[in-house]
Parts: C-alpha cells; sequence; structure tokens
C-alpha cells in the first residue's frame, strides 16, 4: 500500500485520544426537565430498593458521576446497583438529604447517633456534596435536644471507619475533650478508649487549655470565689464597726458571762505603747484574781483564733474603767 493510500486510512479513522478529549457540556441538573431514567439501589443484605432519578443522583454525587459515565447513552430506563453495607434506615436519611436537603424530618424523631454517624460514611464513601457537613449538623441537633454524645463503643468504632483528621473525628474529639474536663466518670471514661483515641484526645485538651473553651465563662464562678469573698469583706468593714459597738455596750454575742470575759479581756489587746501607759494608770496598785486572769487568756485566746479585731486604746481605757 502506497504512502498516500495509508493517509487517507488514517484521515478517515479518528483516533481513541480524540474521542476521549471531546467533553459533552453538561446542563444543571433543573426539575423543570424530564428525568425518566432511575437508578434502583438495593441497600443492605436484604437488598431494599430505594429508587432515585439518575441524573439527580450523579448531580449530587461524584462517585455516581463517574460510575455512570463510562457507560453508553441511556438505552434503558433503570440501572442498578448495591450497597450491601448500609442499612435502610441510613439511605433513607440520605434520600431525604437528596430531595429535601436537610437529614432530621421531625425532632421529635430523632435519628440515632449510629444512624447519623453511618450516613456521614456514606456520604464519604460516594462522595455526595454537603450530605457529611449536614450529618455533622444532625449530630450537633441531637445533642442540643438530648444532651447526650455518642457512647464509647461507638467512638471506638468512628476511629475504625473514618480517616485521621476527618471533621467527624474533630466534632467527637472535642465532645470527648469537653466530657473529660467536666465529667466525675472521667477516669473510668479514659480507660474504656484505646490509645490512637487517647493520644488525639491529649493533643485536643492540651490545645483546649491554650485557647478559651466556651465554657470557660461557666466555670469562671468557682475561681472568682476568691474575689467574691475580699469584695465581701472589704464591704463588711462597717458592719464590723457596728459588731464591736454592740459587743461594747453589752449586746448578746454569745452567753453573757463570755460578754464580762470580753470586757476585761479587750485591755491586753493594744499595742505595748498604750498598754504601758494604762497599765500605769489603771493597774497600778490593782490585784487580779487568778480567776480573772484565766478568764483573760481563755477569752484572749478564743479571740486570737476567731479572727482580727480592732481595739483603740480608749476603748480599752473605758472597759477597764468599767
Amino acid at each position: 500500500m502506497s504512502e498516500t493510500q495509508n493517509e487517507e486510512v488514517r484521515a478517515s479513522v479518528p483516533t481513541e485520544t480524540k474521542v476521549e478529549d471531546v467533553k459533552i457540556e453538561k446542563k444543571p441538573f433543573s426539575w423543570l426537565e424530564p428525568h425518566p431514567t432511575f437508578v434502583i439501589i438495593l441497600v443492605g443484605p436484604d437488598e431494599t430498593p430505594f429508587g432515585i432519578q439518575k441524573d439527580l443522583l450523579c448531580s449530587r454525587s461524584e462517585f455516581y458521576e463517574k460510575h455512570f459515565s463510562g457507560t453508553t447513552p441511556d438505552d434503558k430506563i433503570e440501572h442498578i446497583v448495591k450497597l450491601p453495607e448500609t442499612t435502610k434506615e441510613i439511605f433513607g436519611l440520605a434520600q431525604h438529604f437528596l430531595y429535601m436537603d436537610k437529614v432530621i424530618a421531625d425532632e421529635a424523631n430523632l435519628p440515632s447517633y449510629e444512624a447519623l454517624v453511618g450516613l456521614w460514611k456514606l456520604g464519604h464513601k460516594i462522595n455526595i456534596k454537603g450530605l457529611c457537613d449536614k450529618a455533622l449538623t444532625a449530630m450537633i441537633d441531637c445533642r442540643r435536644i438530648t444532651e447526650s454524645i455518642p457512647a464509647t463503643p461507638l467512638l471506638i468504632q468512628v476511629w475504625k471507619d473514618t480517616p485521621e483528621g476527618s471533621s467527624i473525628r474533630k466534632l467527637l474529639l472535642s465532645w470527648t475533650a469537653e466530657y473529660m474536663r467536666f465529667s466525675d466518670a472521667r477516669a473510668e471514661f479514659a480507660k474504656s478508649l484505646p490509645q490512637e483515641v487517647l493520644s488525639e484526645l491529649v493533643v485536643a485538651m492540651s490545645s483546649f487549655d491554650t485557647v478559651p473553651a466556651p465554657e470557660a465563662s461557666a466555670t469562671s464562678a468557682v475561681p472568682s470565689a476568691t474575689p467574691r469573698k475580699n469584695v465581701h469583706y472589704l464591704e463588711d468593714e462597717p458592719e464590723n464597726d457596728a459588731k464591736r459597738s454592740r459587743r461594747a455596750s453589752g449586746g448578746p454575742v454569745s452567753a453573757p458571762a463570755s460578754v464580762d470575759r470580753s470586757i476585761k479581756a479587750r485591755g491586753s489587746l493594744p499595742k505595748p505603747a498604750p498598754r504601758r501607759k494604762t497599765g500605769a494608770g489603771y493597774t497600778e496598785g490593782r490585784d487580779f484574781t487568778t480567776s480573772q486572769k484565766l478568764d483573760f487568756c481563755s477569752d484572749l485566746l478564743t479571740r486570737m483564733l476567731s479572727g482580727p479585731g480592732k481595739f483603740t486604746s480608749d476603748a480599752s481605757e473605758a472597759e477597764y474603767n468599767h
């Protein structure tokens, strides 16, 4: 065969590369257009059938878009695929998301954490746009409504089935770290976790220590007890003066006998210099009985152990005169 004939044959037969390079421009999905072709998805070991328009499924799932892109143009009205590892409940939530763009249909009938974790894994596996984020949002709503977090076995299962650094791990780590900070059962909870989870938990909790957590405002009540006591102590100064005046007037602080002892005891509390001055004027030539001395020492020790007090020399002199 001559060279001219070979060139004519090559020109008449298109090469494969040219066919592959040709891309058909896809229109965005619209419910205003007909979508007669369905994908029948057999879910679970029992192969429960779910039917979804092929165009809708391919517009939301990159996995199925690639799966059906290699097939010939639609020559039948349905295709069959299988998802044996997914449950009916989980795919029902995915179907609800595809048509309604939300996961939770009714807050009175919330899905379980197991179902929502499975929904996240399904969205990650078949790459449904937005499903993983919606699953996490539904988990946050469940926690808000039920005031509970996933149990330890589910937490361990998530670490087995999800990639490191995934969004669902980060969410569950934040919840676990919060639980470890405030729960009384954190010791037993930590023992139940595998080493992989614990190592990531330590990193998460250390980052919480460097960055103020949202719960810091709630827990600040405990350390603020000391400042509150200081403020209370300063505001009570006028009350202390009033109490001292009541003691001087014989108010019923304790038993009547202790009132008498307090009157005698106040002479020993002023500073040494004033005491020497008053001692020359009031104690010179006076004899105190053994009982009075014992009462004086007893009352002095009682006041030292009970707290600080203020006594002026004038008050002491008045009480000694009394």
